[in-house]
């Protein structure tokens, strides 16, 4: 390679990766596609079954279950945590075909008192001291909720909260507070909440809930009393969750459907091939960490099995995409995990 062409190479990916950098999403697995197996029932019990740690990077943070809630699922007789049916309602994931939930307010559990749930996920990288953070998740009220309440709460840390021995809510400080003028009432769709964050340093995790004490927590009813059954609980879903360097610079978007960052082509049968599914696209181009093209594609319909144009299996890593047509270009960024 002649000299003025490495460095106008070496010009275009510094300029590529500064690009990217913010796109990246911090939250692990943070649109909830990745599985060890397929969950099979609602979390809970006296020795509680921790079903959503078969979604990778996300764990229980009390006593209280939250659940893991994926398609793959509707393949067995007994479907509670199929989607879109399962057993506290009815809705499709924002993304892809998984997503999680919990009870964010349930009172008189066991016998009185005031039971919570909280969903509590990794980061990717370690938040630096000062820096400024935008962060955003999808949230859905579940159709068997015969309340709402609202304020939803996310707290960052640098270790994982792990209060295993109480079902209580937890007392932390949120370091960003969702309130609504109303409640969060909407079963039929996916409402945004976003904030910012400027981290203290050395974050790993994030714990989402409801950190409002209970006699303080305002709450609505949406179904009538039945003295048979009676029902106090906001059951929410979410899915979609991103973290995002605040100062991230937003590249024009060709593809308007959803692109996963994350993928593991480690023949399981599950999140083998990164797909992108755009009209009107001239090539897909794949680049290692250190500039290296490995693969291109000029197909409508694309994807990527982590080989490289010769046939090449892929080390574990980053790397990083270029979408074109034949009008502007798209970048972004994938993690290949086998």
């Amino acid at each position: 390679m002649n000299k003025p062409f490495k460095y106008f190479f070496l010009l275009f990916f510094i300029s590529f990766c500064c690009e990217t950098k913010g796109q990246t999403n911090l939250v692990y697995n943070g649109d909830f596609e990745i599985y060890t197996s397929c969950p099979l029932t609602e979390s809970g019990g006296s020795q509680p079954i921790k079903e959503i740690t078969k979604c990778s990077g996300w764990d229980i943070a009390t006593w209280g279950t939250s659940d893991y809630f994926n398609s793959c699922s509707n393949n067995f007789t007994y479907q509670p945590v199929g989607v879109p049916q399962n057993l506290v309602g009815y809705q499709n994931a924002y993304s892809g075909v998984g997503y999680t939930g919990g009870f964010f307010y349930l009172m008189g559990y066991p016998t009185s008192g005031h039971y919570r749930e909280y969903v509590q996920g990794s980061l990717v990288n370690t938040l630096e001291a000062g820096k400024k953070y935008n962060f955003s998740l999808q949230l859905s009220l579940a159709n068997s909720s015969a309340l709402a309440i609202k304020n939803i709460g996310i707290v960052f840390s640098n270790s994982k909260i792990q209060q295993l021995s109480s079902w209580k809510p937890l007392t932390n400080i949120p370091n960003i507070t969702f309130t609504s003028p109303t409640f969060y009432t909407d079963s039929l769709n996916w409402v945004m909440l976003s904030g910012s964050y400027t981290a203290n340093g050395n974050e790993n995790y994030l714990t989402i809930g409801n950190f409002t004490d209970s006699l303080l927590t305002d709450t609505i009813r949406l179904l009538p009393i039945d003295s048979d059954a009676p029902n106090f609980s906001s059951y929410y879903y979410i899915d979609d969750v991103k973290l995002y360097e605040a100062d991230s610079i937003i590249t024009t978007q060709i593809c308007s459907n959803y692109l996963p960052n994350i993928f593991t082509p480690n023949s399981d049968g599950i999140n083998d091939v990164w797909k992108v599914n755009c009209t009107e696209l001239s090539s897909l181009i794949i680049i290692n960490r250190w500039g290296n093209k490995i693969k291109e594609m000029t197909n409508k319909v694309l994807s990527w099995d982590g080989r490289t144009t010769s046939g090449e299996t892929c080390s574990d890593g980053i790397y990083y995409y270029i979408i074109q047509n034949t009008q502007t270009t798209q970048k972004g960024f994938i993690q290949l995990l086998r």
